[in-house]
């Protein structure tokens, strides 16, 4: 490796020493939860402090686009002022007014923290008048930061261009590290690589290994930074839901044959329907709870709504058998229709109900009121009915380009308001009358006057 000089090969006495450190350091509501970093810079300080220089530091925090006080450096040097034991200056800016005052008021063995650099766009540009100017405050720069030195940026490739450079105590220890594992390494070698950008990496990796042509994927594809092999299902001439059963009894089949580390995920539109059809299954149940309330509070009864609502299992047992019979999957345009379907069927089983009990409270009995209702609202109940069936049967069809997309949301309200007009004209007087009936016996047996 080529030779590099370091602080030993460094005349700092009474020189204004510009050492770029790594003071990107974890926080956690603004108190630094990890100090490594901050630990392995003060050889360098102490020396430099200790031979009388004017030590200033340069350093980056996080990825400001611009000043951002959430990422100053202020609070950092505070913390580092304890680690190194003496006081640590801090100066508002990295460069111009602010850094030269705090700068020329320095004696010799103090340290001086400026501002982030990543403030001005120049740092990271590594723009020739951004490096003037850091250079302008300092006659040597020292570089003590290996985390950042591959960046070509102002404060860790530029200086060096401009100044006497010189390698600090802990950029000496890892290239002399490096220098042994790449050049002289005992075999065998084994290189554990950490960090979340691989990119970072490749020209280091690169001095390891072997090189030689192979075949890798065209596309390279990562999941919560993880590599993953991705393969694309499309569904033609089948239901999605049947799809996704077939696909898990494969992946089910496969499981036990993986190896450590590997395993196998469903992921894509397949987590969309099973959310969709939990909203819309919740949904219908809650509709069905949410009518047979209202009703309790319109009726001021609980019995009278039971028998209301009593209509409603019929609805959902004709939406079965239609989405059966016409080969229809149940899909989230059919819950729609079911959801539908319960609003219309419990509108006509209401309108009988309600007549029912006007008659039953004029003196008819239960029966009779029941036959009676049954009698007066069949047109009403199905005049309702015909004509939402009626408006659905193009839908149902599914004429034109995309519209068999919709077809089960009419199919589903055809079907279940069949089966539900049916029940509402005659399940549901049926049910009235028991009921009804029963509760005037018991009535009769309360009050002690039982008819022969």
């Amino acid at each position: 490796m080529t030779a590099f000089h370091t602080l030993d090969d460094a005349q700092v006495a009474g020189q204004r020493v510009l050492v770029r450190v790594d003071l990107n350091v974890p926080m956690d509501q603004g108190r630094v939860s990890d100090a490594t970093r901050l630990d392995r810079i003060l050889p360098t300080l102490r020396e430099l402090s200790s031979k009388g220089a004017k030590v200033i530091l340069l350093a980056h925090f996080g990825r400001p686009k611009g000043v951002d006080a959430s990422q100053s450096l202020a609070p950092i040097a505070g913390v580092l002022a304890g680690h190194l034991g003496q006081p640590v200056g801090f100066a508002g800016d990295c460069i111009g007014p602010l850094a030269k005052a705090a700068v020329d008021a320095m004696a010799n063995g103090d340290v001086l923290c400026l501002e982030n650099t990543r403030f001005h766009a120049g740092e990271e540009k590594n723009d020739p008048a951004f490096v003037k100017a850091l250079a302008d405050n300092g006659d040597l720069f020292v570089n003590d930061a290996l985390s950042a030195a591959h960046r070509a940026h102002a404060s860790t490739e530029g200086l060096a261009h401009v100044m006497p450079a010189f390698a600090g105590r802990t950029m000496q220890a890892e290239i002399e590290a490096l220098s042994k594992a790449l050049e002289k390494p005992d075999h065998p070698v084994l290189a554990v690589v950490g960090g979340a950008k691989v990119s970072t990496k490749l020209d280091l990796l690169g001095n390891l290994v072997s090189v030689k042509p192979t075949v890798q994927p065209a596309v390279i594809s990562e999941y919560d930074i993880t590599p993953v092999i991705d393969i694309y299902v499309s569904v033609h001439g089948r239901d999605f839901g049947g799809v996704v059963n077939a696909i898990n009894k494969e992946v089910d089949a496969m499981l036990p044959n993986l190896k450590k580390g590997q395993k196998l995920t469903l992921r894509g539109q397949v987590n969309t329907m099973k959310t969709s059809y939990r909203g819309l299954l919740i949904g219908l149940a809650g509709a069905i709870v949410l009518v047979y309330l209202l009703i309790v509070v319109n009726f001021q009864s609980w019995i009278d709504p039971l028998i209301i609502v009593s209509a409603l299992p019929a609805a959902l047992a004709g939406i079965a058998w239609m989405l059966f019979i016409t080969g229809t999957h149940l899909s989230v345009p059919a819950l729609t229709g079911a959801i539908m379907t319960m609003g219309v069927a419990t509108a006509n089983s209401i309108l009988l109900v309600s007549f029912a009990l006007q008659r039953l409270r004029a003196g008819v009995p239960p029966l009779s009121a029941a036959l009676e209702a049954g009698a007066t609202r069949i047109r009403p109940v199905l005049m309702t009915a015909a004509a939402m069936i009626i408006g659905m049967v193009p839908m149902a069809i599914g004429f034109g380009e995309g519209a068999e997309q919709n077809a089960p949301l009419g199919r589903a309200v055809i079907g279940g308001l069949l089966f539900a007009t049916v029940s509402t004209l005659f399940f549901v007087p049926i049910v009235f009358a028991s009921v009804h009936r029963i509760i005037a016996r018991r009535a009769q047996r309360a009050t002690g006057i039982v008819k022969a």
